[in-house]
């Protein structure tokens, strides 16, 4: 009984206190060069990985571009395209025409 009672009289005293500090502090720096993290580790990444990431994004865009210009049959098919004004009625799911 004695120990809740103590508990309790620290978390009242905790609570009522006015010196709190935040749990996560996060600082804004107002300069353009200086990084701002929220609930992150800040890292410095090498400038050489960031050089070969960019190479391999290039190459990538790269190879997508030129398939699409040069194999675009690979995306609509290698067939003629049928020609519509050919399509019967029939076909298209039209009923025929009755005189009423």
């Amino acid at each position: 009984m004695f120990r809740a009672v103590k508990t309790l009289s620290t978390a009242a005293r905790v609570l009522v206190s006015n010196d709190l500090k935040p749990i996560v502090k996060s600082i804004r720096y107002s300069s353009s060069d200086a990084e701002w993290t929220y609930r992150s580790v800040k890292t410095k990444i090498p400038k050489g990985n960031i050089i070969k990431s960019e190479a391999i994004m290039a190459v990538m865009w790269y190879w997508i571009l030129f398939h699409v210009w040069y194999d675009f049959g690979h995306l609509v098919g290698h067939f003629e395209y049928p020609d519509p004004s050919k399509w019967t009625d029939k076909e298209l799911g039209i009923p025929p025409l009755t005189e009423d």
